[in-house]
């Protein structure tokens, strides 16, 4: 005759929760306790609501929740007390269905006993949901990180090419004077790093362009992600002293077209 297969998670889990937190009566201690060893289930349920616990006390600063959340709390608390005076009416077999109780009977709590255990376990979901927005918020700013590196790592640079004795820096900016890119012109390339320029659409490229006596020449198709600052270099098919001027164009499609359309930053090389 085959085993009765075991239901999926232990019915008395919320004892696990409150033996984590230490809430427990002493009664509902003592038999969990007689419980705990044989129940993998309710040893993982303890595990988890202790380290959620122990690592929340040292990372979360003194705050108090979100009105929201209070209210949601004692709303489910309030609705779990009611619930257990209904079942407490009816009889204490049809509060669990078939589960089989840790112990035949025990004398009622009173409802602030009730009241503080199911606290408690709504506490630990709401500490769970903590913790999965601090993992976000750190994953966020290990990447803020690495970007404001990039961005010191390319002005360094730029502002090495600047010191070269062929080097010209030039500010380009929009028509209103802000400015939108650092470019330096060295012969043979030129380097641009954005300051403020806005993010292209996957359908968009940024165009950088050499201004001189002919017609506009570009010089490099580009993208500039959100908040970016990543240095473009590219090599200038004629002597960058050949230009008086620099502009950035952000241009439909993919590929630089033969003259810039839609002008966003353009700045004069100092003479």
């Amino acid at each position: 005759m085959n085993a009765p297969r075991p239901e999926p998670g232990c019915p008395h889990r919320e004892l696990a929760v409150g033996w984590a937190l230490h809430c427990l009566e002493p009664a509902e201690e003592s038999l969990f306790a007689a419980h705990l060893p044989s129940c993998a289930d309710c040893r993982q349920t303890v595990q988890d609501a202790e380290e959620v616990g122990a690592a929340l006390a040292l990372t979360v600063p003194d705050a108090a929740p979100p009105e929201s959340l209070q209210h949601r709390i004692l709303g489910n608390a309030h609705t779990d007390v009611d619930h257990t005076d209904v079942d407490h009416t009816v009889g204490e077999g049809s509060r669990r269905g078939d589960v089989t109780p840790l112990h035949r009977r025990t004398p009622s709590r009173p409802p602030g006993r009730t009241m503080g255990r199911e606290l408690a376990a709504a506490a630990v979901v709401a500490l769970v949901a903590v913790a999965g927005v601090l993992g976000i918020r750190v994953t966020q700013l290990d990447t803020e990180r690495d970007r404001v590196a990039q961005q010191l790592t390319d002005m360094s640079q730029l502002v090495e090419r600047m010191a070269g004795p062929d080097a010209r820096p030039v500010t380009l900016a929009d028509t209103d004077g802000r400015p939108k890119a650092m470019l330096v012109a060295e012969p043979g390339r030129v380097t641009l790093l954005p300051m403020d320029l806005p993010s292209n659409s996957a359908s968009q490229t940024y165009v950088l362009w050499g201004i001189g006596t002919g017609a506009p020449v570009a010089l490099d198709a580009f993208d500039v992600a959100t908040d970016s600052t990543v240095a473009h270099t590219a090599d200038s098919p004629t002597r960058a002293e050949a230009f008086s001027a620099f502009a950035v164009s952000i241009e439909q499609g993919r590929t630089a077209p033969a003259a810039p359309s839609d002008v966003l930053a353009k700045g004069e090389v100092d003479s």
